[in-house]
Formats: structure tokens, C-alpha cells, sequence
């Protein structure tokens, strides 16, 4: 079901979020490889990719953290799905001990694909669905499988985001 979403969008924008640490950088380079082709072959319509760190606090006195805003967003959409992200993400509470205050870490996944259709996002991969795990591979797969043709701008030149 959470597959299927992916290609029933109009307007399927892709970001690629990996780790500046990345303990995998070949296979990342695979996926960017692959979000160009999608793209040259009009099956996406722009993708951009960006970095986060491998750990964030979450904090209320921290707002518009990039990392920590995108998995808010994240969460609240699989929260409306029923699926669930956590993990790959994993949030850990610790206390400081000069201060006895509590907090909580976010740890992010080595990689992150969000698909939007315009502005709504309609996947984050990986995800977990019951007992099923939707992986970035599998959300490329999705992609991959889909027919579809570029739209065409007033111009009549084809519309290319995210580069």
C-alpha cells in the first residue's frame, strides 16, 4: 500500500537525505545514479540531495533544525499511515549529569528518501509496515517500475527541479 502511493503522484519530487559519516558512500552514489536516470528518463520530477548529521538533540529550545524538523514532518506522516519510521530512526533519552536535566537524541539512518507529490509527502523510505520493511531500494524499484511521461512546461521545454 505505501508503495502504491508512490505511483499515483503527479508531480513525484524526490530527497535524498544521507549521513555526512556515511559508512556506505558507494551505495549512496548508486541511488543518486539512479534518482538521475528516474529523472532524465521524466519518471521523477527533480531530486535533491542533502546531508544531516548522524545525531541531533531534540530540544524545544532548538527549533528549525533542518534534520530535526524533516523527521517531525516524517513522523507525522507515518503516524497518519499507520507505519512507522522508528527505526530506522531511533530516538535515545539521556541525562545530563552536572545538571540532572533529561534529553533525547535523534539518530538517523545512514540514508532517507521523502517522495512528495507537489508539496504533500506521500513516502519515506525506509519505513516499517507491520512486519514489512519498505526500503530506499524498494521505493527506487517503485520508481523505477512506473510509466509515465515528463510533463511538459507552457514553453514546451521539460521541467527539471532540484539540480
Amino acid at each position: 500500500m505505501i508503495l502504491n502511493e508512490l505511483t499515483e503522484t503527479a508531480d513525484r519530487r524526490i530527497e535524498l537525505h544521507v549521513r555526512a559519516d556515511d559508512p556506505a558512500p558507494g551505495h549512496h552514489s548508486d541511488v543518486v545514479e539512479t534518482l538521475r536516470e528516474l529523472d532524465a528518463d521524466g519518471r521523477i520530477d527533480g531530486f535533491d540531495v542533502s546531508t544531516w548529521p548522524e545525531r541531533a538533540t531534540l530540544s524545544p529550545d532548538r527549533p528549525g533544525v533542518d534534520v530535526v524538523d524533516a523527521y517531525e514532518h516524517f513522523q507525522s506522516w507515518a503516524s497518519e499511515r499507520g507505519v512507522s519510521i522508528n527505526p530506522p530512526f531511533v530516538v535515545r533519552t539521556g541525562t545530563r549529569t552536572l545538571v540532572g536535566d533529561e534529553y533525547a537524541v535523534l539518530r538517523t539512518p545512514t540514508a532517507c528518501l521523502a517522495v512528495y507529490d507537489g508539496f504533500e509527502l506521500v513516502g519515506v523510505f525506509p519505513c516499517v509496515d507491520g512486519d514489512t520493511v519498505h526500503t530506499v531500494d524498494d521505493a527506487l524499484s517503485t520508481l523505477e517500475s512506473t510509466t509515465r511521461t515528463r510533463r511538459a512546461s507552457p514553453e514546451g521545454s521539460s521541467l527539471l527541479a532540484g539540480r
